[in-house]
């Protein structure tokens, strides 16, 4: 989940000051939480803000994501996202379209995967004490062409995410009108609630039985779902 992610950020900060220093040591000490963490439930809250330095949000939605050794259930308005460990199989259910779609069994951290592959170029880091734990803050290099200039992970006192702040490099266009172009820079914040380390699906979430049948080895669905179309993903060795 965390654990690649937390190591680059750790790697990622290569400063040799003091306040550089410092973030390290924070981020070394997140490491050994999510070190061993293989189960999760979490509620994210997903914030737009126009401008970096914004404070009004644009939009925003909610999004339930667990995990545990059955496999990994999220939520994200009204798709849902499922990967069923003993089926060896993932399933995407979006319910605006009625379609499901099966794919090969992914892995989905907690954080943006394009994130964790822009940290390499961090160009600064620095931790700075707040009331609730400790925020750190990564700059970017902006001769790099990455989604990112600036990302502010904020940290609880015993050194769990609490929330991720990320400025993305490039402007949106924030006109509704179709002749008109308003660009801006683009914040986004990322808000762990209620984040446990512990997940026992006591409402089965981790199922796709309500969804799917296995006749003659093939994925169909079922009765409640015949309306919805079914389209498989999955590479086959």
């Amino acid at each position: 989940m965390f654990k690649k992610f937390i190591i680059l950020l750790v790697v990622s900060a290569t400063s040799f000051s003091a306040v550089a220093l410092s973030a390290k040591k924070v981020l070394e000490q997140v490491q050994e939480n999510y070190a061993n963490l293989n189960a999760f439930e979490a509620d994210l809250t997903y914030q737009l803000f126009r401008g970096h330095d914004s404070e009004k949000v644009i939009e925003s939605f909610n999004s339930l994501h667990c995990k545990n050794e059955s496999g990994e259930y999220r939520k994200v308005s009204n798709t849902e996202f499922i990967t069923v460990s003993s089926l060896g199989v993932s399933v995407q259910v979006n319910h605006n379209d009625r379609l499901i779609l099966l794919s090969n069994p992914t892995n989905s951290d907690l954080v943006d995967a394009s994130l964790k592959s822009s940290l390499s170029y961090c160009n600064d880091t620095y931790a700075v004490e707040t009331k609730e734990g400790t925020d750190v803050t990564l700059l970017f290099n902006k001769m790099v062409q990455l989604p990112f200039s600036k990302v502010v992970v904020s940290l609880t006192k015993d050194n769990w995410i609490s929330s991720l702040t990320l400025c993305y490099s490039s402007e949106q266009n924030f006109s509704k009108d179709f002749y008109h172009q308003d660009y801006d820079q683009v914040k986004m914040k990322i808000t762990y609630d209620d984040f446990k380390t512990k997940y026992k699906d006591k409402e089965s979430l981790i199922d796709v039985s309500k969804y799917l049948t296995i006749v003659d080895g093939n994925f169909q669905t079922t009765t409640l779902y015949q309306d919805y179309k079914l389209l498989d993903y999955r590479t086959r060795k």
